[in-house]
């Protein structure tokens, strides 16, 4: 089945819910609708789209099989309502099968395109927030998503609400272009951000994944697969708007990786909250250089367990830092790292039962002290210094 003009389904005006499932092996083209004198061109448009500005929910279903290919974004789930009752309980929902590949023309509102656009715009408003929008966001991908520009894949909020995202096992999002990012996940109004990847998937982009959650909105990362940054960090985090209180945790059992001169994880957090990093897998490059960044995090403190197993290769740029170096764990700590900020109360600390390799210049300080505690293996390889 092949729909040439995309499909576009709107809401009503009352609280009715907008539907669109899609059977299997469904060919949907995203081409404009254009006029008489320009019937429509495959370099604009979305491939489908489900748009509402009641109360009601929106949900797109792809099945197995499905082609969508669009000259703008591919996926399209937007409410715009001017306000939402809590009690009514308003989701949108994209479950993604199949093949979406998406393209470099902005949407309408001259926002970024992506694979997967999903989201409340109170009143289609692109900034600020609307208190009075309650609603929550849910994308589940098992396909295969390759965006010519923009977004893999865009989960947004600008009401009051949750933004959740998971790209199941095998599931692989592209995002190619300046500026890209793989995933983007971001609560404007104080909802909570949780971006899950699983087991052998893979997400890759200019940045891997953007995260943002603002007021007491916290975020949660989880990855067992694979999340690339091409020409930036591989994992970007914001929680430091004026007002933002939330925390980060972030679980890796995967790989994660920046671009050479860029970080595997980075983290902007705020002063109340304070972010977390737990690793079982491998966070940096193993193409150790000076510059290679691992972890960078500022703005409050940070709790680093690198468990048995994990490996983390860079160096770590911090604020107040309390970092575990769990027995059967590496650190090929190249390069200089630094913890702690000024201002603060007491010294950063590192406890080692594992190994930590110094090499390529390797030097750790402490901005107001350093307090290191070895009962592992620390490795001076080849011009080091540790303070």
């Amino acid at each position: 089945k092949l729909a040439s003009q995309g499909l576009r389904e709107l809401g009503g005006l009352a609280s009715g819910n907008v539907l669109v499932t899609l059977g299997q092996n469904v060919m949907v083209g995203g081409l404009s609708p254009g006029t008489a004198a320009d019937p429509g061109n495959a370099t604009s448009g979305h491939g489908v789209e489900a748009h509402s500005t009641d109360a009601g929910n929106i949900s797109i279903t792809m099945a197995g099989g499905d082609f969508v290919n669009a000259g703008s974004s591919g996926v399209v789930a937007v409410n715009a309502a001017d306000a939402i009752q809590s009690g009514l309980d308003s989701t949108i929902t994209v479950i993604a099968y199949g093949t979406i590949d998406s393209g470099v023309t902005d949407n309408p509102n001259e926002t970024p395109p992506a694979g997967i656009d999903a989201g409340y715009l109170p009143g289609g408003n692109t900034t600020g927030v609307n208190d009075a929008v309650h609603g929550n966001v849910s994308i589940q991908n098992y396909a295969t998503i390759n965006a010519a520009a923009g977004y893999g894949i865009e989960g947004f909020n600008r009401g009051a609400g949750s933004v959740a995202i998971t790209n199941e096992a095998n599931a692989s999002v592209t995002a190619s272009g300046a500026g890209s990012i793989g995933i983007g996940a971001f609560a404007f109004d104080g909802g909570a951000v949780t971006v899950t990847n699983d087991a052998d998937a893979s997400v890759s982009g200019a940045t891997g994944l953007s995260a943002l959650a603002d007021l007491g909105g916290n975020i949660s990362i989880t990855n067992d697969g694979q999340i690339i940054g091409t020409a930036g960090d591989g994992i970007d985090v914001t929680q430091n708007y004026e007002g933002a209180t939330g925390s980060t945790t972030i679980t890796n059992d995967g790989t994660v990786t920046g671009a050479a001169t860029s970080n595997a994880i980075v983290v902007h957090e705020n002063a109340t909250g304070g972010a977390s990093i737990t690793n079982t897998g491998t966070i940096g490059s193993e193409t150790l250089a000076s510059t290679a960044g691992a972890i960078a995090a500022d703005g409050g403190s940070l709790g680093i367990d690198n468990r048995s197993g994990g490996t983390i290769d860079g160096q770590i740029t911090a604020a107040h830092t309390s970092f575990d170096n769990e027995a059967g764990a590496i650190w090929h700590a190249a390069g200089s790292s630094s913890f702690g900020a000024e201002g603060d109360a007491t010294a950063s600390t590192i406890d080692n039962a594992g190994n930590i390799d110094l090499s390529l210049g390797a030097s750790i300080t402490g901005v107001v002290g350093l307090t290191i505690t070895d009962s592992g293996t620390i490795d001076n390889l080849s011009d080091s210094n540790r303070s």
